[in-house]
């Protein structure tokens, strides 16, 4: 065999295996964002629900009358916590912000908790904590959407149909203001 043919064998054995090589690479790398932005969203949100066993003891330290209002921003903690479905997680991340607002407005009609400084503490925490999930969620938002950029393009969406993540990937984010997703995998 000539060198002509030995060269024009490797361009075709050699070039597909190198976009192969570089398009998976780059799928797997955006496969490892978006996970590693899902577990910052989860751990934000352990954070906050950390602050509201405080932020409860605080309120009824003030001797705060409205029981009911404390009480279940403490089941909806509860219960955001245990659940492990996002879709599921979303609504009660959703219903539990409701309730640490619930409680910020009782502060409201309590002088004596809004000049807590204790109190106003948590409402910082609680405050900057909502930040920082905003900010992972904006985070994991931008990695679905790297997702789809990858896998809308010819060269990696060949791929990206072989190699499909395990059990797909949420194309949202729990605590979403409307608590629901719209679309169940990445496509």
């Amino acid at each position: 065999m000539d060198p002509a043919a030995w060269t024009v064998l490797g361009c075709g054995v050699g070039l597909p295996l190198a976009w192969a090589t570089v398009a998976y690479t780059q799928l797997a790398s955006n496969r490892e964002a978006t996970r590693q932005a899902w577990a910052d969203i989860d751990s934000e949100l352990r954070r906050r629900h950390d602050l509201v066993p405080a932020l409860t003891e605080v309120v009824r330290g003030h001797g705060v009358q409205d029981r009911g209002a404390v009480d279940d921003l403490l089941r909806q903690r509860d219960a955001a916590a245990g659940i492990r479905d996002p879709d599921a997680r979303g609504v009660a991340e959703s219903s539990l912000a409701t309730a640490i607002g619930r409680d910020f407005a009782l502060a409201a009609r309590h002088p004596a908790l809004r000049a807590d400084p204790a109190f106003l503490r948590l409402q910082e925490l609680l405050a900057a904590a909502e930040d920082r999930v905003a900010g992972s969620r904006r985070a994991y938002d931008d990695a679905i959407r790297e997702r789809r950029r990858l896998g809308g393009r010819v060269r990696t969406s060949l791929l990206a149909r072989l190699f499909r993540p395990e059990g797909g990937v949420r194309s949202c984010s729990p605590a979403r203001p409307s608590g629901l997703c719209h679309e169940r995998t990445c496509r």
